[in-house]
């Protein structure tokens, strides 16, 4: 008796198993949907969650000035003791995550951040910043949100430090210099 009951236990998990892999290779159809590898990018291309589209700037980024990246955004944001960017265990020298950040040094992080890419989407670059998604990494808004939201062990960047930053993409996201070469709509969004 117990062996029969053991065997249509074992049948119904194995119907439950099947019906569960069924389910889940219809989601992977759908081919709005890319995923990364563990961990990384989701893109919906269809303009939901983790759309490949608009990462809006800032309330209160213009563009209007432009901050210089070694002098104010990186000291700021990315090297601060307050999101601890470039600390170990985050994104200090070859993190696990991929993303490369260097200790008091700017311009290798710069280098870095551009290089730095998740299915041809670059997380930051003066060359298309529109396409860059390093906003939408930065905000916990589900509707733009990229990969997790960072800083992962810190509070949400403020306010007044995302403006800066995002004056920064607005003029470019030049290492050096900068002119305002988008619209208002922000990374990835243009006007």
């Amino acid at each position: 008796m117990k062996i029969l009951a053991r065997l249509r236990w074992l049948l119904r998990a194995r119907q439950f198993a099947l019906a569960v892999a069924v389910a889940a290779s219809l989601g992977c159809d759908d081919a709005e949907v890319r995923f990364g590898p563990p961990g990384g990018l989701r893109i919906r291309t269809d303009g939901a969650v983790g759309s490949a589209k608009a990462c809006p700037l800032p309330a209160g980024a213009s563009g209007a000035e432009c901050p210089e990246w070694a002098d104010s955004v990186f000291p700021t944001i990315f090297d601060s003791e307050k999101y601890r960017c470039s600390a170990k265990g985050c994104h200090s020298g070859t993190p696990s995550a991929g993303l490369a950040l260097f200790p008091g040094d700017p311009d290798k992080s710069y280098e870095s951040m551009k290089a730095y890419e998740n299915f041809g989407r670059p997380y930051i670059s003066d060359l298309e910043p529109a396409k860059a998604y390093l906003l939408c990494n930065l905000t916990d808004e589900p509707k733009f949100s990229l990969g997790t939201v960072m800083p992962k062990n810190a509070a949400l960047i403020e306010e007044t430090d995302l403006v800066l930053l995002g004056n920064w993409v607005a003029c470019g996201m030049a290492k050096e210099g900068g002119t305002p070469v988008m619209g208002t709509g922000g990374a990835g969004g243009g006007s």
